[in-house]
């Protein structure tokens, strides 16, 4: 479980409260490791209090927003004159670094992408397609989940983590100014990701297949020559965290494709940004920049940009919700229309279980 996960919990529903008499240094320092490693979950650190009741606190993999919960957290404590909280690789105490298995692991090695269209995740948006000859009104519909099923912790050749896994997904989108909201495509996918991290790098690695289908509705109205879309990939990403900063790129490879005379070849890069200020009670700013690229297109770029609020825990294993504004330009994501320029502006939600 990700120390995010923890800290955000206990600050909002288990506040600390206030020691009823001054502690000791060392009693201090007691007090503070039974909170640090029974409460907060968080076993590779390093802890010094000072005769004057200065807190050092290294804890190993900290990410920024991590240390800014565990600082308002242990500010409650009347005892603590100064808190100092910093990331560092210090080795786990009292155990030797040896390969640990764990099953079904909740942390998520990968981040999922805050901008990709394709991202398994549960979302609803409303948008303005503009098709350049043609506008309409669109609800985007998306169920999907990623499911690790084991993690192999630190690896002997550099003490890194990996998750394997599970991950699937539906993305759809009705036409609302149609009077039943027709059903336009729906575009399903299921892979088998490996994820890879070691401090602030990760990397993932899947493969994948999806495929197209037309709503009924849609057929009937429309003359459409239906083109049976689907394909298998090896899809490879790398990310690093830099601050507040996200910055990942890689690509894929597609196979097995109908129609087969599809070029295979896909890039990717993007830009992510993770506030910790809190907005409105409880929120905090995101905003995410994806740039894909296929070879079929000539590599033309399409850019997925969506911006907006994240409330909850910002861990992806539980419970958070985002309302985001968002914006795309480029070739269709969906499914057969592959080969149509479309643009469109939405706001929509997301939930996180």
């Amino acid at each position: 479980m990700s120390k995010s996960i923890i800290l955000a919990c206990f600050v909002l529903f288990f506040p600390l409260q206030p020691l009823a008499s001054p502690m000791e240094s060392k009693v201090l320092e007691g007090y503070l490791r039974a909170v640090v490693e029974r409460e907060l979950n968080i076993e590779n650190y390093e802890l010094t209090v000072s005769d004057t009741k200065k807190i050092t606190l290294l804890i190993k993999d900290a990410k920024k927003q991590d240390i800014l919960w565990i600082k308002n957290y242990l500010a409650q404590i009347d005892d603590i004159n100064e808190i100092i909280v910093e990331k560092t690789t210090p080795i786990k105490r009292n155990q030797k670094n040896k390969l640990k298995p764990k099953l079904f692991p909740k942390d998520d090695l990968f981040q999922p992408l805050v901008a990709d269209p394709k991202q398994t995740k549960f979302s609803a948006s409303i948008r303005a397609y503009d098709y350049g000859d043609d506008n309409t009104t669109v609800a985007a519909i998306g169920f999907g989940e990623s499911f690790n099923f084991y993690q192999w912790q630190n690896l002997p050749i550099d003490g890194s983590k990996v998750n394997l896994g599970i991950e699937a997904g539906v993305f759809a989108h009705f036409d609302m100014e149609t009077e039943s909201k027709n059903l336009i495509n729906a575009d399903y996918m299921i892979g088998i990701p490996l994820t890879y991290r070691k401090d602030n790098f990760s990397s993932k690695l899947r493969v994948y297949h999806q495929s197209a289908h037309l709503g009924d509705e849609f057929l009937l109205e429309n003359k459409v020559n239906r083109i049976n879309y689907s394909f298998e990939s090896l899809h490879l990403l790398s990310a690093y965290d830099l601050d507040h900063w996200r910055f990942y790129g890689g690509g894929e490879y597609q196979f097995h494709i109908e129609p087969d005379n599809f070029d295979p070849v896909v890039l990717q890069g993007g830009i992510e940004y993770y506030g910790d200020s809190k907005i409105m009670s409880n929120g905090r700013f995101i905003a995410g920049l994806d740039l894909k690229a296929f070879e079929e297109h000539s590599y033309f770029i399409n850019q997925s940009l969506k911006f907006g609020l994240e409330f909850g825990n910002p861990s992806p294993a539980e419970r958070n919700l985002r309302l985001m504004l968002e914006a795309y330009n480029g070739y269709s994501p969906h499914g057969q229309f592959y080969n149509n320029k479309i643009k469109y502006f939405g706001v929509g939600f997301e939930w996180g279980f």
